[in-house]
């Protein structure tokens, strides 16, 4: 087996990363995997080359109401008690992974369903959607997995402990913060060193997140979509939305320190790109009569913005990753999601949960096919009213 050696020269299309080689048809390497299992179901098969570890304690999630708006009426909705898992990682003897997302391969070439990006998007589809045989996303999916199946370059040989800690979607804001950087913590929390991390870090919050957690940057390794490796041991985490993503954002922000951020109490969230508020002039109106003050989060680093919304008691914007920096509020901030209409999507109302937060859902008109949209305002301003009216923080009873 050969030893890695970075690739010479890295192509980038927008998300995706490859080198040239893999623009060919592939002429060699070895097949790909020949199954997908739970990673406890491989542990049981194969204990003398995966074991899996605890580093927390079980914990359960308890019922959590939140309010969301349909027209003129409100209502509240809820998420169910959950139990979660304790914060675990697998161990890997002479573990391998592959491509941009990090896809876990263990013995007798079996991959782990945990950290394949393709098969929890299919658990995921099956789950969720009617008919989902019938979907255009359900057969992408398949197909990419089918296709990862057949062929796949032969391994590199990587001395040393790997921490896998790249996932799905590794790219944006939020699935890097709530999904990633938590598995970071978790391998952390086991007490042993890293050799080598497999993680991106094309983008600048993902470089800055790093060096938070003390991770230097010249032991990571960029992966691409024909990465595959071998290592003597890997130990990767799945992803889990409990206690080691409180912990993430305890470190974000004591590392974060003092960043002379601007006190704002009420903190609106404006977006340049994707989702933006079509009626923007008469919402800043609004929220300026309510003392808010607008922020860029793209202007900041991730340190300022962990520090704005901790500040921060309410909390005004549109539905986008920004939003996942909801992690390093305070208990008791509210917080007012401005959502396009037919996508109530609760990423968010489940992270106010985790972190104590009172959370409003506002369905907002959507306005072309990036998802702009235009903002309830006489509804917003019956919420700001209500919640306007709670003494701020610190101040005299």
């Amino acid at each position: 087996m050969k030893p890695y050696r970075p690739p010479r020269k890295l192509y980038r299309h927008r998300k995706y990363l490859f080198t040239a080689e893999s623009l060919l048809p592939p002429l060699s390497g070895v097949r790909g995997p020949r199954a997908f299992l739970p990673a406890d179901e491989l542990a049981a098969r194969h204990p003398e080359f995966v074991t899996r570890h605890e580093v927390g304690t079980p914990e359960t999630l308890p019922r959590y109401d939140y309010h969301y708006q349909g027209g003129d009426a409100f209502y509240t909705g809820h998420l169910d008690e959950t139990p979660v898992a304790a914060d675990h990682y697998f161990a890997i003897r002479e573990g391998r992974v592959y491509g941009r997302h990090g896809t876990v391969i263990g013995p007798d070439d079996l991959a782990l369903q945990e950290f394949d990006y393709g098969a929890r998007k299919l658990a995921e589809l099956e789950d969720v959607l009617t008919g989902y045989r019938w979907r255009p996303r359900y057969w992408k999916h398949r197909l990419r997995r089918a296709a990862f199946q057949l062929r796949m370059p032969a391994p590199q040989r990587l001395s040393g402990r790997l921490f896998v800690i790249n996932g799905g979607a590794s790219h944006n804001y939020y699935h890097w913060t709530i999904e990633t950087l938590p598995k970071l913590h978790t391998l952390q929390a086991s007490g042993l060193e890293a050799d080598w991390y497999l993680a991106d870090t094309l983008m600048s919050f993902q470089r800055q997140t790093l060096e938070a957690f003390g991770v230097p940057l010249d032991r990571v390794i960029q992966p691409y979509s024909s990465l595959h490796l071998q290592a003597d041991e890997l130990l990767a985490a799945p992803r889990l939305l409990a206690e080691s993503c409180r912990a993430m954002g305890r470190k974000i922000l004591a590392h974060a320190g003092d960043q002379a951020t601007p006190p704002s109490p009420r903190v609106y969230v404006s977006r340049r790109g994707t989702r933006r508020v079509r009626n923007e002039a008469q919402l800043a109106a609004l929220l300026k009569r309510f003392e808010f003050d607008e922020h860029f989060l793209e202007d900041y680093t991730v340190a300022q913005q962990a520090q704005l919304f901790h500040q921060a008691e309410v909390i005004v914007a549109p539905h986008g990753a920004g939003l996942a920096n909801l992690v390093f509020a305070r208990p008791g901030a509210q917080v007012v999601e401005l959502m396009t209409e037919g996508r109530r999507a609760l990423y968010f109302p489940e992270l106010s949960r985790l972190m104590g937060l009172e959370h409003w859902l506002l369905e907002s008109s959507r306005i072309g096919l990036r998802q702009d949209m235009v903002a309830p305002v006489d509804q917003l301003e019956r919420v700001l009213e209500e919640l306007c009216r709670k003494p701020r923080r610190g101040a005299a009873a």
